[in-house]
This record gives structure tokens, sequence and C-alpha cells, in this order.
């Protein structure tokens, strides 16, 4: 068996880096056997190897990937470009909106033009409608023909 170490949760937590809580959740997981003293402070038995794998876990510097500036430049270059053609393709698209509004304005304007025009020439070439009672005379007529015709 390795050798271990005698260590409340707080301890723990401090020599793995890690909060309290963690450090609880920790111990818990692997089974150390917690012994509570005369104060109150529950310490468990680690073993120091654990102490070991953690360090090889986390280095002590941080490594950072190099910075290529010429790809980076490039790359803001081609953005550059690539949001220029999008400002004119998005003012030229603008300008076509407007010409198109105002060629719905001509053509609304050409339609109710046409409309006035088209109601005047119904007016003037309809003929007058006959009053109701012209209208059903004649077929007041035809069916005193026909009731005739039925009686005889």
């Amino acid at each position: 068996m390795s050798d271990m170490i005698r260590l409340s949760y707080a301890e723990l937590a401090v020599k793995l880096s890690v909060s309290k809580e963690a450090a609880k959740s920790r111990a818990r997981r692997a089974g150390w056997p917690r012994v509570v003293d005369n104060t109150g402070v529950a310490r468990f038995n680690v073993p120091k190897d654990i102490f070991d794998t953690a360090a090889d876990d986390m280095p002590d510097t941080q490594i950072t990937p190099p910075i290529d500036t010429a790809s980076t430049l490039a790359a803001m270059g081609v953005l550059r470009d690539a949001l220029k053609r999008s400002d004119v393709a998005r003012s030229e698209a603008e300008q076509r909106c407007l010409d198109l509004s105002e060629q719905v304005g001509r053509l609304k304007a050409e339609r109710d033009a046409a409309r006035a025009d088209a109601e005047e020439l119904h007016r003037v070439l309809e003929p007058e409608t006959p009053s109701t009672q012209e209208v059903t005379l004649p077929h007041k007529i035809w069916w005193r023909r026909l009731i005739r015709l039925r009686t005889y």
C-alpha cells in the first residue's frame, strides 16, 4: 500500500486546486475512510500518489500556440474585401428597391386612371335601364297568354 497523508476537506481542496465541494466528492468517490477528530473536523487518509498524478495532469505553464501574423493579416484582408462587396451589394439592392417602389407608384396611378376611364365609358355606353313596371308588364302579358292557351 502506498504512503498515506491525513487531510481535511479544506486541505485536500488546496492541494488539488479545486473547491471544497469537489474535494468532498473526490473523497467520497475514491472511498477513503473518513474520521472525525475531537474538534469536529473530518479527516481522511489520502494516498500520496494522488498528488503526483494531479501535478502531471496540469502543466505548470500554459502552452499557447504560436501566432501566425501573416495568415491573420491575410484573413483580415479577405474579410475586409467581403465586407466591401456586401456593402456594394446592399446599396445596389436599396437603389433597386427605390426604383421598384417608384414603378409601383406609377403603375397604381395608371391603374386608377384606367379604372376611371372604364367607369366613364361604361356610364356613357350603357343604355338606360327600364323601370321595374316596364320590365314586369310584358311578363304578365305573356303569362296571361299561357293561361288562355291552357283553358281552351
